[in-house]
Order: C-alpha cells, then structure tokens, then sequence
C-alpha cells in the first residue's frame, strides 16, 4: 500500500466520494461551520478538506481490490490468513478497515467486539486505553455496550496506556478493551485487520468468552453484532 502523502490523499478522495464511507466532522467551530463542511465533504477542493478536522472510516474495503487497493487482497490479506492458519486459529469475520484522520481528530471512547491488528500507514496516531482494562470496563459491561462515548470517562492520567504509532507500527487491540484514538499529525491513515470470532486450537480469549456468553443468553442479537457496529 502506497504510504505517501499524496497517496493517502487519493485515497481520501477516492474514499470520500463512496455512499458507504462514514465521516464526523470535529472542532471547536460553531455548528453552522461544521454542517457546511458535513454537506461539502464530498465535494470539497481536498486541498480545503484536508485542513479540516474530521475523521472517515470505511468498513467494505474489498470493493477496491480490483483498484484503489489492487494487490491488497494478495499482498495481505491472503498471506495473513494463512499465516493464522498455520498456527492453529480459526475465524468467523476476517476483514480490512480503512481509518482516515486529520491533526487534533480524535475517535469516539469505544470497545470492539471483534479482536483487531491496527496497522499504521500513513503519519501518526496514539492509540490510548488502561493498564487494567478489568478496572474501568468489565468484559460484562461492555459487551451490553457501556463504553460508547464521544470523549473517555474522568480517569487517573497513570490508569492509562498510550501508545504513539509510526508508520509501518502494528499493534494488537483485543476485543471488548476500551479504547480510543487521537491523530497527531497533519494527516493519518491506518488500516484495521478486524477478527471475528478468532479461536486459537478451539479456544477462545477470555473477552470473547464473555460475548458468547452474552449471545447465548441473548440469542436473538447473536450474529448481528458485525462490522457495521463498529465505533469510530
């Protein structure tokens, strides 16, 4: 994947033009400021887009394979999964996530339910959560969702694990951990590999345990919980 900056602004470009890409537009700006720049996203000089705050993910990356991400298939996912094979995991969901971001952007407070290897590509983000996830969010919590939020609860600066990505940096965020996300350079995108469901030799993380244990006391949201849930 071509890590340039102008690279990732044809990306952007590309990305942002597709009904399926889902952007916020942040800042201190006054609200008329911010619906303007909702409404003009898309169409937007991206030479103007890019200075303003605002963070895009798009969850149906596959449809790109054949050209924004060509190669992409062969190239990583396919050496990825088989890399998993030969070690005795097993998935249910194995799927790319595409992050874009601008300086100051920050993403909501949020848990996951599928575990992710998060790839930075392109500038810099942290990626911030607990030393003791199991005393801010129990597994319990936050599979019902508890987390979600804008901006993180009120929490002792020493609780917290920061970690500042550099492109090519991969890190491995487990399921149901809260977490969230600030962008510190001028333009950033990473690329999530979001497991569904991953079983090592027929077992699975604790985390996970509990979200099937929820499902089977829940059996009508069982399944429904896929990428399209997932916080940004």
């Amino acid at each position: 994947m071509l890590r340039s900056e102008m690279a990732v602004r044809l990306v952007l470009d590309h990305l942002r033009e597709d009904e399926e890409a889902r952007f916020t537009i942040l800042g201190d700006d006054d609200w008329q400021v911010r619906m303007d720049r909702t409404a003009a996203f898309r169409t937007a000089p991206i030479e103007e887009v890019v200075t303003w705050p605002f963070r895009l993910v798009h969850f149906n990356l596959s449809r790109f394979y054949d050209d924004l991400l060509h190669g992409f298939q062969d190239e990583v996912m396919i050496p990825w999964r088989t890399h998993l094979s030969a070690r005795g995991f097993t998935w249910q969901r194995l799927a790319p996530i595409l992050f874009l971001s601008t300086e100051g952007a920050a993403s909501t407070y949020h848990n996951d339910n599928s575990h992710g290897l998060v790839w930075q590509v392109h500038g810099t983000k942290t990626f911030h959560s607990y030393l003791d996830p199991d005393q801010h969010l129990s597994a319990e919590a936050a599979v019902i969702g508890e987390t979600t939020g804008e901006h993180p609860p009120a929490h002792d600066p020493a609780d917290r694990q920061s970690v500042t990505m550099q492109p090519g940096d991969q890190l491995w965020s487990h399921a149901l951990t809260p977490h969230w996300v600030t962008t510190g350079s001028a333009l950033a995108m990473s690329v999530t590999l979001s497991h569904g469901g991953l079983c090592h030799q027929g077992r699975f993380s604790e985390r996970e345990l509990a979200l099937r244990s929820y499902w089977d006391k829940n059996p009508g949201e069982a399944w429904t919980h896929d990428l399209r849930n997932v916080r940004f």
